[in-house]
Order: C-alpha cells, then sequence, then structure tokens
C-alpha cells in the first residue's frame, strides 16, 4: 500500500491455512488439480501446450476446482499429486499455500501476492506469460511425482515447512499486535471479560 502512495501506517495480518488442508495417509494420485476461474484465457493454452510437450501424460486428468465447498477443495487437493498455480493478482494467494499443505508439488503462477512464499526449494514458480515454461514445470512435477524419488520429498517438505509458517497461532498474534498498534493506550478499553 505504500509502494501506491498511501501514508497510513498499515497493519499486516498474515492469513492462515485452515486445518483441513492436510497431507492424508491415502496415496497421492497421478493427477493435476487446478483453479482455471484465476485466469481463464490462460488455463486452456497451458493445458494445450502440456498435452502438446507431454504426449505420455495424456490421460492425466487436471481436476478444476470451481464452485465446490472447501472441504470438496481439499479433497481434491489431498488426492493430486500436483498443484498447477494459476494465480492472478492476489493480495497473498491461499490455494497454493493449501495445496502445499496438502502434500501436491506445486508450480505456476505466484500472482504478485505469492511471492511472500514461493521460493524455488518450495515449488516451481514460473515468470509472468511464460505459457511454455509453464508446461514445461507440470510435466517435470509429473515425472517427479511418477517417480516418487529425493526431488518430489524435498519439494513437498520444503513446501509443508512453508504452508506451516501460515498458522493460526500466527493470525492471532499478528492480529492482537495489529489491534494494540491501531488502539494504542485505548487497547485495554475494548477488552472483553472473559465469562
Amino acid at each position: 500500500m505504500q509502494d501506491m502512495g498511501s501514508v497510513l501506517d498499515w497493519q499486516v495480518v498474515t492469513p492462515f491455512v485452515l486445518p483441513l488442508f492436510q497431507v492424508r495417509t491415502a496415496p497421492k494420485k497421478l493427477q493435476v488439480a487446478y483453479m482455471p476461474d484465476k485466469r481463464p484465457q490462460e488455463a486452456p493454452v497451458v493445458f494445450s501446450l502440456f498435452r502438446n510437450l507431454y504426449p505420455e501424460f495424456a490421460e492425466v486428468p487436471w481436476v478444476p476446482i470451481a464452485g465446490m465447498s472447501r472441504q470438496a477443495c481439499a479433497d481434491v487437493m489431498a488426492e493430486s499429486a500436483v498443484f498447477a498455480s494459476f494465480s492472478c493478482l492476489e493480495g497473498l494467494g491461499l490455494p497454493p499455500l493449501e495445496a502445499m499443505a496438502s502434500g501436491c508439488l506445486v508450480c505456476g503462477f505466484d500472482g504478485g501476492g505469492g511471492s511472500d512464499y514461493a521460493a524455488p526449494k518450495n515449488g516451481l514458480w514460473i515468470n509472468e506469460g511464460d505459457h511454455a515454461g509453464f508446461a514445461h514445470a507440470v510435466g517435470a512435477l509429473l515425472n517427479h511425482a511418477q517417480a516418487g524419488g529425493t526431488a518430489a520429498q524435498q519439494q513437498r517438505a520444503a513446501a509443508l515447512h512453508t504452508a506451516a509458517q501460515y498458522s493460526h497461532e500466527r493470525f492471532e498474534r499478528e492480529l492482537v499486535a495489529a489491534w494494540k498498534t491501531i488502539l494504542g493506550s485505548r487497547w485495554p478499553n475494548y477488552l472483553q471479560a472473559s465469562l
């Protein structure tokens, strides 16, 4: 906000990943979860490039996450080996973090706000507009998932570590700190007595 000219003393409160997004005991399916509504013109381009570049994965399903409950979304992520991030103009971008917490290998666009967590160790992050690079990233992650070797294990471990940083405890701590800063010496006046 300050980069856009705001002179207010903005407080940052980091959102948290809901606990229903987690690694489950059932094995992952060789499938790609994605949210087509994020970039409806670009998702088909990446999908088409992927099909042309990786015919060996022509039968791998791409499972759209759209118009479903959070629980259903969590179920799709829990069973998917790969999450393709079409994040766009995000304040933060929770879906890639939810996918990381669910044990998915993640690739794609960080949407701007995802630069808060996107790192080479936790995903294959693609430069804006690099649709061929995106398709190659999906292919690479499907190869890693299929092989089940150290590359997949290391990325999953880094992704789980990243997602764990977006905890409910951190959210509460930052929210209280923000309100204390905003209210200053008036802070005690707004405390509700415990019943």
